[in-house]
């Protein structure tokens, strides 16, 4: 069965089905190692060829967490292979949602709703403050070993600096923010220490994942779309 609907469609497929050579399947999985969006969704056909097993009573195929599956066997009609793809889209929807799924990343021990209202319980003060661009750039240049500003919108104040545990890596930085009156904050850490950020349910917040020159950020917020990891100026 071919993913549904993704730019990635016909490799995953030619892959999956055994029909790379050992040249083509090393080379797909050097991309599939740093392209997120062709993880996701390989991640996704994974699922629906799970639930095709769970639906005709075969055993269980192998799932893609952290390497990629040998082969699949091609042994459902294609009428089950669209319903079931049809039963999963939803599934798909909401993880694109979420950001990309990495595979093999381990999930953040800290939700990170818990480290906005541990900052708004504490008035919602920075450790750090950045006077201008220039110490902006100066704090992540020593902090993050990247210098970058955030040329932020009128509606936007950003407030300084903090850091956080069991998000990220250890003592990440965190960034406070207010958007038109909304507290937020965005999350961010060298690529090797990217986990995956959740928040509660019940919080009703959104998490927003961006990569900049080796470096993840996760802004968390109330918006359905971000408003510092989508402007940032790299030095």
């Amino acid at each position: 069965m071919k993913p549904v609907g993704g730019p990635h469609s016909a490799a995953i497929d030619a892959m999956l089905d055994g029909a790379m050579s050992p040249e083509e399947r090393a080379a797909f999985e050097r991309r599939a190692a740093t392209d997120d969006g062709l993880r996701a969704e390989l991640a996704l056909q994974a699922r629906i060829d799970e639930r095709l097993g769970v639906l005709m009573s075969v055993p269980e195929m192998p799932s893609v967490v952290a390497t990629l599956p040998a082969r699949r066997a091609s042994i459902f009609p294609v009428w089950t292979r669209v319903a079931a793809a049809l039963l999963l889209v939803g599934i798909g929807a909401w993880l694109v949602t979420v950001g990309p799924l990495k595979l093999g990343t381990p999930e953040s021990t800290v939700a990170a709703n818990v480290v906005l209202t541990r900052l708004e319980n504490n008035g919602f003060e920075p450790v750090w403050v950045c006077e201008n661009d220039a110490q902006f750039a100066k704090y992540t240049r020593e902090t993050l070993g990247v210098e970058f500003f955030v040329r932020a919108p009128a509606t936007v104040q950003l407030v300084g600096w903090s850091y956080a545990d069991g998000v990220l890596g250890d003592a990440a930085p965190v960034l406070l923010a207010r958007s038109e009156g909304e507290e937020l904050i965005v999350v961010m850490d060298r690529a090797r220490n990217d986990r995956v950020v959740r928040v509660d349910e019940s919080s009703g917040l959104k998490v927003h994942r961006a990569e900049l020159n080796g470096l993840v950020l996760y802004e968390i917020s109330r918006g359905c779309a971000p408003v510092i990891v989508n402007n940032i100026v790299v030095k």
